[in-house]
């Protein structure tokens, strides 16, 4: 329950550097469900959407909160044209429920989030790392550990573990421009999809989601196409297992720096 307080603080927030980088570090440590109730309050005025605008384009309010409806039709309310536009678009590529995965989102934001000793909560954050290294450091980098193929994770812990847990369950439901997915057709009919990059020697370097590379010669390239997905596998949080993914969100959601 909110006081009156916290209530005319909301009505009267102003865009300040430095309230937004508080509100901003503050909302990426709270669990999904408290981010909905937080954000339906903040779409309400138009500095607190402009903020929530950023964070969703930055990831560190994960899209998914864009499933409710309270926030949808507050945010339209509040919105000017330019605003509008992008919540349309984003509304439009929303992916259709798949409601198991919902329900294990939520599972491992639940897990991760519960309330350990601390002494269990080192022990989970020394496993996650094992984790890490075994599914995730084949594409992602941490520190000197990792390869430069997906983004680099140092300071993911940052966006939350909502944010981060989102990512792995859909992984293309967000993606950066830089690392969406390619599909190149060569012309020997070999069709390639994966991450694209340039090479040495001005070849070109494709990995795909099992993090092998190949490397081409430009000229053998017929056909290109970029999608808007991720070349990262879709089902890893399954593979892994509950116990895995507690620990590896409690490793990767304690990467401040």
């Amino acid at each position: 329950m909110l006081n009156d307080d916290v209530r005319g603080s909301l009505c009267g927030l102003k865009a300040a550097a430095g309230s937004k980088q508080r509100w901003q570090n503050w909302i990426t440590s709270q669990t999904l469900d408290r981010q909905i109730k937080w954000v339906r309050l903040l779409v309400a005025t138009r500095d607190g959407l402009n903020w929530v605008v950023g964070w969703i384009d930055n990831g560190v309010v994960p899209l998914i909160v864009l499933r409710d409806a309270q926030i949808v039709n507050t945010a339209s309310a509040t919105a000017d044209s330019k605003t509008q536009a992008r919540l349309d678009g984003w509304l439009s590529a929303l992916p259709d429920v798949d409601a198991a995965a919902e329900a294990r989102l939520q599972k491992w934001i639940s897990l991760a989030s519960g309330a350990v000793d601390t002494k269990s909560a080192s022990d989970s954050i020394a496993r996650g790392q094992k984790v890490w290294k075994q599914h995730c450091a084949v594409c992602h980098r941490i520190g000197e550990t990792g390869e430069r193929i997906g983004p680099n994770l140092d300071g993911l812990g940052t966006r939350g573990v909502a944010c981060i847990a989102e990512d792995i369950v859909f992984p293309s439901r967000r993606v950066d421009e830089a690392f969406r997915s390619t599909v190149l057709v060569t012309d020997e009919g070999r069709v390639l999809t994966g991450w694209v990059r340039e090479g040495d020697a001005g070849t070109i370097k494709i990995t795909d989601s099992r993090g092998e590379t190949k490397t081409l010669d430009p000229e053998s390239i017929e056909r290109r196409k970029r999608l808007r997905t991720s070349p990262m596998p879709s089902g890893l949080d399954e593979t892994i297992g509950a116990g895995g993914m507690a620990d590896l969100l409690r490793y990767l959601g304690g990467l401040r720096q």
